[in-house]
This record gives structure tokens, sequence and C-alpha cells, in this order.
């Protein structure tokens, strides 16, 4: 799907979604439950592509009371969502446990010490996630949980340059894309 209203889609994912293992969504017009609907449908889903779809990650709420779990993606791409935070990232991450492809280019990734500071001052949410801001830390969490299974990483157009890559301790992956 490139630039459509996905939620007018009617019932063709409950009835050919067991058959789809690539699913893109691009610049689209989606609602955080017709796209956790799509997934909940698509349990052979091998790829993932959400990209500029903004507007979904604008609440937070995106897989909010959900155990829906993605076990086959094993590519996933976010790249140029600008509301993605810490607190999205780890819920669709813990659905994929099996990623060994992950594409964030195009997001802010804030790696600042202060700016982690100031989002987690008691680190209160440290474990779930914050609201509010993408940092870098949620993303060393993640690549130290699955760093036997992370084969992939982009991170184009970030601020995550080889300086910042070598903050992140994320010299573990060979096939990185800055």
């Amino acid at each position: 799907f490139n630039e459509d209203e996905v939620n007018e889609c009617g019932d063709f994912f409950k009835r050919f979604g067991a058959d789809i293992e690539t699913l893109s969504i691009v610049s689209c017009d989606i609602s955080e439950r017709k796209l956790q609907s799509i997934l909940q449908s698509t349990k052979n889903l091998r790829q993932l592509q959400i990209q500029q779809c903004s507007d979904l990650f604008i609440s937070g709420r995106f897989l909010t009371d959900s155990n829906l779990l993605l076990e086959n993606v094993t590519c996933l791409s976010l790249a140029l969502n600008r509301h993605l935070t810490d607190l999205l990232f780890n819920r669709i991450t813990q659905a994929m446990p099996n990623l060994s492809s992950l594409d964030l280019s195009g997001n802010t990734i804030s790696f600042h010490k202060g700016l982690h500071k100031k989002f987690y001052p008691g680190s209160h949410d440290e474990e779930c996630g914050s609201k509010t801001v993408f940092t870098s830390f949620f993303i060393q969490k993640f690549l130290q949980k699955r760093a036997s299974k992370i084969k992939e990483l982009t991170f184009n157009s970030t601020l995550i340059d080889g300086q910042g890559a070598r903050l992140l301790d994320i010299n573990l992956c060979p096939f990185m894309y800055i």
C-alpha cells in the first residue's frame, strides 16, 4: 500500500492474510486499530515495512493491551516515522522476537545522555519507555538482547553516525548501514 487509505480494505486480510508474507505500508492513512487487525490476520508475515506513517504513531497507543506475536517477522522497516518513541519501539520489537533486519532510517533518534536523564529522571519509565522521545537507549537495549539474531541494521539519515554507533556499542553487526 502506497499513499492509500488502508482503513477501507474490508475483509481482504481476513480472507488472504494467511498467504501474505510481505506487507508494505508507505505514506498511508491507517488507524492503529486497523493495522493491529491486519497484523493479527497475517500470521505468516516475514517482512513488514511501515514507512512515513507518522499519524499512526502520534497517539502513542499502538499495540497497547495487545498480545500480538509476529514470530515469523524477520525484517522490519520503521523508516521515516517522526512520532516513533521508545515506548512504541519497545512494543513493536517485543511483538517480533525473531527480527534479523531492522531499518530505522530517517527517524529522530537521540543519543545524548543528558536527554536520557531528562526523560528518565527516576528511571521509573525506563522499563517500558518514554511516550515522547526516541532514544538510543532502547535501541541499545534491543541490540544487547538480540545480538545473536541481528544481521542487518540501517540508520541512514539519522543522527547515528560512526561515532554514534561506537557509543551504542553496535559493532556486533557486520551489515550496518549508516
